[in-house]
């Protein structure tokens, strides 16, 4: 993912020191009481997450991982994420938040730069007001505002059932713009089963709608890590997703979602460690 992990030489009592310019993952670094965490991660001097793992004992894992970020809260002044693990799964544990969760793995360093930016300077979904230029219809907007309450309550995924011809992919569109003003989301990718649907939310979506946003589309042969909007077909992430880190996307739309629940692209689906919204025109009750 992009960190330097050595247990033979990045380690502390071999006098590794966080420097500017390297991702590394210093092994048993010393907190207060003779206590040493596993992994602490550092991205040039920025310490920003701590990785705990016991074999076959996550409680365990977890309970040492809180005494460690509240440690290191106190002495350097900066309230860390963290990883626990016990070697079959981890988990992703903002404290604080009460926001502990299954990931695919440990986070790329950029992930935990842009979270911490994320957690810093975000705002509430509430605080600012849909685009009317976007989406303006009653429905739509009461379809936004359902959704911003699912996530201020603490949900992560969300579904939104609309009839064919109601404008999903507008909503869609004031929904990403209202994360991007919130600072809620700083990388957003869009999900289809269709070229079609693919092209019209690149062409018709983000370039009409969040044409100052830099954009693109994903290919399995050209992926450029540098934009903050994304397309894809179904069927070209099913291929590549592995070429991006878990903590990637911040936010991810999944249109025709009744399609893409199942089957391998749930693989897909799981591998990201992001907020979802699936949209769909059959009812929910059709959904099993």
């Amino acid at each position: 993912m992009g960190w330097e992990a050595d247990t033979t030489n990045l380690r502390y009592s071999k006098g590794t020191k966080p420097t500017v310019g390297r991702n590394i993952a210093i092994a048993e670094y010393p907190l207060n009481n003779n206590r040493h965490v596993d992994y602490t991660l550092f991205v040039g001097t920025k310490l920003l997450a701590v990785l705990e793992a016991k074999r076959d004992d996550a409680a365990q894992a977890q309970a040492q991982t809180s005494v460690y970020v509240k440690d290191i809260a106190g002495d350097y002044n900066v309230f860390p994420f963290a990883f626990f693990s016990d070697y079959y799964t981890t988990y992703f544990w903002e404290m604080g938040t009460g926001n502990k969760r299954l990931v695919s793995g440990v986070f790329a360093p950029e992930d935990l730069e842009r979270l911490a930016h994320i957690r810093q300077h975000q705002s509430p979904l509430a605080s600012v007001q849909p685009n009317l230029k976007i989406a303006d219809r009653t429905y739509q907007l009461e379809a936004i505002q359902r959704i911003g309450e699912a996530f201020e309550a603490g949900k992560r995924r969300a579904l939104l059932v609309m009839a064919t011809g109601t404008g999903k992919t507008r909503t869609a569109m004031a929904l990403i713009e209202l994360f991007l003003q919130t600072g809620q989301a700083l990388k957003v990718l869009f999900v289809a089963d269709r070229d079609a649907l693919v092209t019209q939310a690149l062409e018709k979506g983000f370039k009409e709608h969040l044409r100052d946003e830099p954009r693109d589309r994903i290919f399995t042969k050209r992926i450029d890590k540098t934009k903050r909007l994304y397309v894809a077909t179904q069927q070209t992430l099913e291929r590549c997703y592995q070429d991006f880190s878990p903590g990637f996307f911040d936010l991810v739309i999944f249109d025709e979602a009744h399609r893409s629940l199942f089957n391998k692209f749930a693989e897909v689906v799981d591998y990201f460690d992001a907020r979802m919204i699936g949209l769909t025109a059959t009812p929910a009750s059709f959904i099993n």
